[in-house]
């Protein structure tokens, strides 16, 4: 079966089959839009330059129903369990598994101690692409016609950060103190793992340039002994001067405040 390929990020190619009645194309500008309101605020060339072939879930050996991303020695594969023409989930789904392959960590390989940080930020991507597309949609959609679409996605991103379970009773740092050794565990923890995203969100949506710190996060040797602050301060070292006043304020957000 032929790979499609996007029309702006040619290392992205769709696979044909399990969409219903989205259409290919559509799906194809859709995804190419993500990336590029994502990686606008990366360093581009820092990016893995590995092809990645977005494939529905259904297509899965075998038949998967949850998005994830599958890296290979010499591509990425991501699964998208969506179809029709359900953009909002589309993108929603599409941001979260482009900021793992952006990230390029290993460390569910050797050690996934912090593996639910790397989920956080992705779910925090998600959150970040949805939300700035609900607004650069008003005025210069991918098509003319889709600058409804807009509505849609704004409502899907309320709909997401007003769920009750995102609500907690405590101050978060004690929240986060008492839930560590669980994130320690499992990185999949998706409702917690989104209370953190919201925290990091007013960060990430005011001042983008945060997103280039994730590009040092692969560089980070795990050990069995660090700790969460451990953790951000090796973050601390690896990135460029100009960006640790960033990492700074991540610190005091999620530890301090």
């Amino acid at each position: 079966m032929i790979q499609l390929q996007f029309e702006v990020h040619k290392i992205f190619y769709l696979h044909p089959g399990g969409w219903g009645q989205g259409d290919l194309r559509d799906i194809i500008t859709l995804l190419d839009s993500v990336v590029t309101d994502f990686y606008a605020h990366l360093e581009v060339g820092q990016i893995t330059h590995k092809p990645v072939f977005v494939v529905n879930s259904k297509n899965k050996n075998p038949p998967s129903d949850s998005p994830e991303i599958l890296k290979l020695d010499k591509l990425n594969l991501i699964f998208l369990n969506t179809s029709d023409r359900l953009w909002s989930q589309y993108s929603y789904q599409f941001a979260h598994e482009l900021c793992h392959h952006v990230i390029d960590a290993d460390f569910y390989k050797t050690n996934d101690k912090f593996g639910w940080f790397e989920e956080v930020l992705c779910e925090l991507a998600s959150l970040f692409c949805i939300d700035k597309m609900s607004q650069t949609w008003q005025t210069n959609p991918p098509y003319t016609n889709w600058k409804d679409y807009s509505i849609s996605l704004a409502d899907y991103f309320k709909a997401i950060i007003e769920k009750p379970e995102n609500i907690i009773s405590k101050q978060f740092k004690v929240w986060l103190t008492e839930n560590l050794e669980l994130f320690y565990r499992d990185r999949y923890r998706r409702t917690e793992n989104r209370i953190v995203a919201l925290k990091l969100f007013p960060l990430f949506k005011h001042r983008p340039e945060f997103w280039t710190t994730i590009q040092y996060l692969k560089f980070i040797k795990v050990t069995a002994s660090m700790n969460f602050d451990d953790f951000i301060e090796a973050w601390t070292e690896l990135v460029p001067n100009k960006l640790r006043e960033l990492l700074f304020e991540i610190k005091a957000t999620l530890i301090y405040d």
